[in-house]
């Protein structure tokens, strides 16, 4: 090879990289080629995660586990228990939605002689997926809001929690275990209530993610008079979606005042906002309700037994003793939780009412 072309060689190359001097750790110093290739310093997305995000993978895992599990439940079944009169109801909302009807004011002819289901039945849910529905089929609807209701639940339970204050870790935490709650009546928040196996508890599925957002937003509205218009938003909806749910979250709205001493006359102020506040807007529900009360449907069936009539204060204080209220069949992880959770309250609400009545005392 000759002179010229072996400049024209280095020409086409383009400038050498130079060996820039490296100082080792015994002293010496090599000389390392600039365009010999480096080391990434970055690190893993997980290992760049705040220690507050670390939590939320918890929950995510959680929800990702759920979603593999209760994959099933998206399938096209004949249900046995009372989502099929569920299914029934949001089939029922979506022709009349598609007729430009309000499901409240008509007929429910496919439950024994027929009544007025949707006023009586807490109708709010079915009219929500039926109007879903119409834009399609009401059946998938009706099965993909039992699947993601399901699935992501442990989100509610999540995030209702920090609303509380909560720390991310306990927040997180409550969140992990929401899926594993198990009864003995399996008619509790619980997924046994709500699959095909079950009752299938469908109206209440649907509150159970409108309670803890209630119970949230009335604890921050004791202290915080702009949290009070939430608090009567989500009580209002999770009476008018499930009645009995609805007792619930206007029973938090009378206890939770109690659980602080500290400016008491305050909290019960707003608890009594929030209680008119819901009282007026449940009226839309509750009106017809009991105007309509003489049409309502019986269901002799059930009208004997323990799920209308209640299984009395006795045989639950023995579930909860037991541990059968929150782990019936297995080891009472979640009952002792409970109990050091109560524990806790009970003496942090303890020594609140001694430095209101006894400040001097203390």
């Amino acid at each position: 090879m000759t002179r010229s072309q072996s400049q024209a060689n280095a020409a086409l190359a383009g400038p050498r990289a130079e060996a820039r001097p490296r100082r080792m750790g015994d002293g010496t110093s090599r000389a390392i080629s600039a365009d010999a290739p480096r080391i990434s310093s970055a690190k893993h997305p997980l290992l760049r995660l705040r220690p507050q995000q670390v939590p939320l993978l918890l929950v995510a895992f959680v929800v990702t586990v759920n979603a593999w599990m209760l994959r099933a439940t998206t399938d096209s079944v004949a249900y046995l228990d009372d989502a099929s009169i569920h299914e029934q109801m949001v089939r029922f909302a979506s022709r009349s939605v598609a007729m430009g009807a309000w499901p409240g004011s008509r007929w429910f002819p496919f439950l024994n002689l027929g009544s007025p289901q949707f006023l009586h039945y807490q109708g709010l849910a079915a009219t929500t997926v039926g109007a879903l529905g119409s834009l399609g089929s009401p059946d998938t609807a009706f099965r993909w809001s039992l699947y993601l209701l399901l699935v992501l639940w442990p989100i509610a339970i999540y995030w209702s929690g920090r609303i509380m204050g909560l720390p991310t870790a306990a927040a997180a935490f409550a969140a992990a275990l929401s899926p594993f709650l198990a009864s003995t009546s399996a008619v509790g928040f619980e997924q046994g209530a709500y699959l095909w196996i079950g009752y299938g508890l469908w109206a209440q599925l649907c509150a159970s993610w409108l309670l803890p957002f209630a119970r949230a937003w009335t604890w921050r509205a004791m202290d915080d008079r702009r949290a009070v218009f939430k608090a009567v938003l989500f009580v209002t909806l999770t009476a008018a979606v499930h009645f009995e749910t609805g007792y619930l979250a206007f029973l938090a709205v009378v206890l939770l005042p109690w659980m602080r001493g500290s400016e008491l006359r305050q909290r019960l102020t707003r608890a009594g906002g929030v209680l008119l506040g819901s009282a007026c807007a449940t009226a839309v529900v509750t009106v017809p309700l009991l105007a309509n009360s003489s049409y309502a449907a019986l269901n002799t069936y059930l009208s004997t037994t323990g799920l209308v009539r209640g299984y009395g204060a006795k045989q639950d204080l023995w579930w909860l003793i037991t541990g059968s209220l929150f782990d019936h069949r297995r080891l009472p992880v979640i009952s002792l939780l409970v109990l050091v959770g109560a524990a806790s309250v009970l003496w942090r609400w303890r020594s609140g009412l001694l430095r209101l009545w006894f400040p001097s005392d203390l």
